[in-house]
């Protein structure tokens, strides 16, 4: 199992709209079929990164998904091309889950 997490620099104050983007974008891969994720952001009215925006959402595994026969909603697409228009900067991260079947013997 694997966590993906995808970070968005938006512009300056626009972490609301991103993270408003970035949610609605969601939820149309949920529609299709993908885990449920978690979106949060920081418009500037709490500590941290001002106009930072996180996506969080798990899967069983990593693999294409152009494979059998999948594919990105087109819709998706429109909205992550707003959501591009908006953004000075993104990157995804992935990360293996730690499961029971998964520890070392400590």
């Amino acid at each position: 199992m694997y966590m993906l997490r995808r970070v968005y620099k938006a512009k300056h104050r626009e972490g609301k709209l991103v993270a408003s983007l970035v949610r609605k974008q969601q939820d149309i891969y949920e529609m299709a079929g993908r885990s449920k994720g978690t979106v949060y952001f920081n418009a500037g009215t709490v500590p941290g990164e001002p106009d930072s925006v996180v996506l969080e959402w798990t899967q069983d595994n990593l693999g294409s998904p152009y494979v059998s026969g999948g594919g990105i909603p087109a819709e998706a697409l429109q909205v992550g091309a707003k959501v591009r228009e908006h953004i000075e900067s993104q990157h995804i991260e992935f990360w293996e889950l730690m499961t029971p079947e998964k520890m070392d013997n400590v």
